[in-house]
């Protein structure tokens, strides 16, 4: 768990990484990682990142290195048949 956890640069605050191109390597990491967009910035690259800056993920949006998306449907779009369907 302690290697995982530096791995992911959260362990320790010597752990974090420490420059701009650091959003892109910890986005590289967790590709495929669902969770809701409203904590990616709080919980995830502002705990990994050190001084990270929201300006850095934009500009990594803007310039199409980083794309977001959904992988799986929102539980909210799902209609009470499909979801009776699946048991």
């Amino acid at each position: 768990m302690r290697w995982l956890l530096r791995w992911q640069h959260v362990a320790h605050p010597k752990a974090r990484c420490r420059e701009k191109r650091a959003t892109l390597d910890v986005l590289r990491q967790l590709q495929g990682f669902e969770i809701p967009a409203s904590a990616w910035e709080r919980h995830i690259l502002g705990r990994r990142i050190s001084n990270y800056d929201p300006k850095w993920l934009d500009q990594l949006c803007l310039t199409g290195a980083v794309g977001w998306g959904r992988l799986s449907p929102h539980p909210a779009t799902l209609d009470d048949t499909a979801a009776g369907n699946a048991e």
